[in-house]
């Protein structure tokens, strides 16, 4: 007789972690993920910080400028995005964290228009690199004990961090990572010619000059005037070694992530907030400011230069123009209407005594 087969075996018990073990497991891909993705670095060690798609897809460029810091490439990126929005946040306050988390033999050169700034952004880093939940991360990114200011410290693996305002002695110390957040104070620094040329000649001869072999460059600051910074690289011959990463507060046409007319960041700065910003500034600040697009002075359409302001000669045609003050707002230019002469000789007058405001 053929043998009875034999029973099946019954299923294996199975076995689920403790809750003790659930938690150890959770908090190791948490940390994990934490050092490898810099938004969930962010959201670890700073839990109210709520990204948006503009902010995961800067922290993608800095993560590409990280890896060509690490390859000798020299990496070149300009980030400009309306106030509020978190770009000193990312980047000025928990980037070089990071950075050194990943690379603690590596120095960071971070410089800003005021020495507040510069005290703000050096205690957030300091601060995080001591917090425990930091040092659960990256263990080996130690600070020396001979060095913890806020605007100078040093790591134990040879690293450095080194804060300074813009025009404060920064001779002596190089920069594998050189951040500028906002060199310029305000709109009247920015409106002084004088001070542009000054910021420039710094930029270019005591910040550009602290680099490492194939170190990098990250600058951002508030859009005021198209002869900034930003503005003078972009117009210059090495304006093709720049990543530009350039998003106004309300989309100007279809993106990857919005629509026209949508906001950059409605979870925390809704439409509704903007339309009421830009009744009450100025077209040319809501256009530098807020869409990073700055005008020329005098205006984006007509330029001072285009007219004659002598007695103008027979033979003009002449237009009447006017400018109409429509805006609530008490900064708001005021009515204008200017009769224009366009003469056969080729040259445009305005009328002297067809000027009204």
């Amino acid at each position: 007789m053929p043998a009875s087969p034999s029973p099946p075996s019954p299923p294996a018990p199975s076995v689920s972690p403790s809750p003790d073990a659930a938690s150890v497991i959770r908090g190791l891909a948490r940390t994990t993920l934490a050092r490898r993705d810099y938004v969930e670095y962010l959201t670890h060690l700073k839990p109210d910080f709520i990204p948006g798609w503009i902010h995961r897809k800067i922290a993608n460029a800095l993560m590409r400028f990280r890896q060509r810091v690490i390859d000798r490439d020299s990496p070149r990126l300009m980030i400009f995005l309306p106030p509020r929005v978190g770009k000193s946040l990312i980047v000025s306050e928990y980037l070089p964290s990071f950075l050194l988390g990943h690379n603690p033999d590596r120095h960071i050169l971070a410089c800003s228009a005021g020495d507040d700034l510069v005290g703000q952004f050096g205690r957030t880093v300091r601060n995080t690199m001591l917090s425990p939940e930091y040092r659960e991360l990256f263990p080996e990114a130690a600070l020396s004990p001979d060095s913890t200011s806020a605007e100078l410290f040093n790591l134990r693996a040879g690293g450095r961090y080194k804060g300074a305002g813009v025009g404060a002695q920064i001779v002596g110390f190089g920069a594998d990572y050189a951040i500028v957040d906002d060199p310029m104070r305000n709109r009247a620094q920015a409106y002084s010619a004088s001070e542009r040329e000054r910021l420039w000649k710094w930029f270019l001869a005591d910040f550009y000059t602290r680099l490492a072999p194939g170190g990098g460059v990250i600058l951002m600051h508030q859009r005021w005037h198209k002869d900034d910074i930003a503005g003078r690289i972009l117009a210059g011959p090495n304006a093709k070694d720049w990543e530009v990463l350039s998003f106004p507060a309300i989309a100007e046409e279809d993106e990857e992530f919005r629509k026209k007319g949508e906001a950059l960041h409605p979870e925390r700065w809704p439409l509704r907030y903007y339309d009421d910003l830009r009744r009450n500034l100025s077209p040319d600040e809501w256009l530098a400011m807020y869409q990073q697009r700055p005008v020329a002075e005098g205006g984006g359409f007509f330029k001072r230069e285009w007219f004659n302001f002598r007695d103008p000669p027979k033979g003009c045609t002449w237009v009447l123009g006017g400018d109409y003050a429509v805006s609530k707002s008490t900064r708001a230019d005021r009515s204008a209407v200017v009769a224009v002469g366009f003469h056969p000789d080729g040259n445009t007058y305005l009328h002297p005594e067809v000027i009204y405001e």
